[in-house]
């Protein structure tokens, strides 16, 4: 599979901010990269050094994207689209929303831990800004699911061809 879509509801409000987290499994690294992530035929861009993999014999690939509030016109449901340079051997992915949202680009905070086996999210994240939000992608070459750690809200987690992906939040 080279693309995966899905529909995806954005409510009405000011400031508001869609990312998106996907995670890709594959035995090939090329075929893994993101060519395109779109709302309505919207570009996302793709949050700075949010791109992690990992990985044996194949790679585990996350990353994130992010839509402003000018991009994501009237409240409603409308088709997000992700397409992959190759056909990936298993690709999950979801779109979280925010409202009150200062619109910019958001604060780096990119970390790779590799757990080997667990089937948390949990890492140490601080950010420099009051107010902020944290969120997250993670991936495993395994199905199952993922338990957030204390204070992190699970928003998607999904299992798709033998790979699991998840989005966890956590204001601060």
């Amino acid at each position: 599979r080279t693309s995966l879509s899905w529909s995806h509801t954005v409510g009405g409000g000011t400031d508001r901010v869609m990312v998106v987290g996907v995670a890709i499994e594959d035995s090939a690294t090329a075929d893994a990269n993101i060519t395109s992530v779109t709302y309505n035929g919207v570009a996302l861009t793709a949050v700075p050094n949010s791109k992690r993999s990992g990985g044996g014999t194949g790679i585990i690939q996350t990353q994130l994207f992010y839509l402003l509030n000018g991009g994501l016109g009237a409240a409603g449901a409308k088709t997000v689209v992700v397409n992959t340079q190759g056909p990936v051997d298993g690709i999950s992915a979801g779109a979280t929303t925010f409202t009150g949202v200062v619109q910019g680009a958001p604060q780096p905070a990119a970390t790779n831990v590799d757990t080997s086996g667990a089937d948390s999210i949990s890492t140490s994240i601080t950010s420099t800004v009051a107010n902020a939000w944290i969120v997250d992608v993670v991936a495993s070459g395994n199905s199952g699911s993922f338990t957030p750690s204390s204070g992190q809200t699970e928003r998607w987690d999904i299992a798709a061809s033998g790979m699991t992906g998840a989005t966890s939040t956590k204001a601060l």
